[in-house]
């Protein structure tokens, strides 16, 4: 019996000491529980629970519907283009100069002022018909320009006038003109001015004209040395811009609608 009694006795002491632990261990729990709650706001008390808790309520972002979406590409694209600047080809001229003023011939015998055009864009080119090269090239890039605006400026196409002067009047006459300006464009100007006006004309637009380097004007046929510019006046009768005469058709177009946008 005291065998008995000590184990029973044993039995009590470890019943008691487990008594005596269970606290210990809620203890533990809720440090933990804490540990869990503080790192991340809103979890409930039990980390799974808070888990269950964020997975319920954080949703996917909805994609956003293809048409949207390529509207607002478009509208981007957009907004970058009419924020780029225009880089101009020609030189393009701040301060209003007066052109100074062409009388002369049409090819069809019309009297020519250019400040009977005033109220339109004028390009003016001064050029010979003999001539093999510079000349011809400078007027088909010009009439290509003018077809090009017309697909994509019809009001600017429409108002814009190309006026040809000659440099040659000693050949240069408006039968020979007509045919001339035909093979570009009938509706471009074809002017002849006399010797007398022209001379007026050479240092108003700084031109350069002599018969080139073994040619003489007493010969029947002959080249010319002369200035290749193409002019832009704009609708109040100012000097606007100054091109090159190799300049393309595309940037010749591009840089009339920048100007008169």
């Amino acid at each position: 019996m005291g065998a008995a009694n000590r184990t029973n006795a044993h039995i009590v002491k470890g019943a008691e000491f487990l008594a005596r632990k269970k606290p210990e261990s809620r203890m533990t729990k809720t440090k933990t529980c804490r540990r869990v709650q503080g790192g991340t706001p809103g979890l409930m008390t039990e980390p799974k629970g808070g888990m269950q808790r964020l997975s319920a309520t954080w949703r996917r972002p909805k994609a956003m519907p293809p048409l949207a979406r390529n509207c607002l590409l478009l509208l981007a694209v957009f907004l970058c283009a009419a924020c780029a600047r225009h880089q101009y080809t020609g030189t393009v001229f701040e301060e209003n100069r007066p052109a100074a003023p062409i009388r002369g011939q049409n090819y069809d015998g019309a009297p020519f002022v250019l400040a009977d055009l005033k109220g339109f864009p004028v390009l003016l080119f001064f050029g010979y018909t003999f001539c093999p090269d510079i000349c011809p090239l400078t007027m088909m890039e010009i009439a290509a320009a003018q077809r090009a605006l017309e697909q994509q400026a019809p009001a600017l196409a429409a108002d814009l006038k190309v006026v040809f002067v000659s440099v040659d009047p000693q050949r240069d006459t408006l039968a020979r003109l007509e045919p001339y300006i035909h093979a570009f464009d009938p509706r471009f100007y074809g002017v002849r001015v006399e010797k007398a006006e022209l001379d007026l004309l050479k240092p108003a637009y700084g031109l350069y004209t002599e018969a080139a380097e073994g040619h003489s004007l007493s010969d029947n046929y002959y080249l010319l040395d002369h200035t290749s510019r193409v002019f832009l006046v704009d609708r109040e009768g100012y000097w606007r811009a100054l091109f090159s005469a190799d300049v393309t058709s595309q940037a010749l177009a591009a840089d009339l609608q920048a100007l008169f946008r």
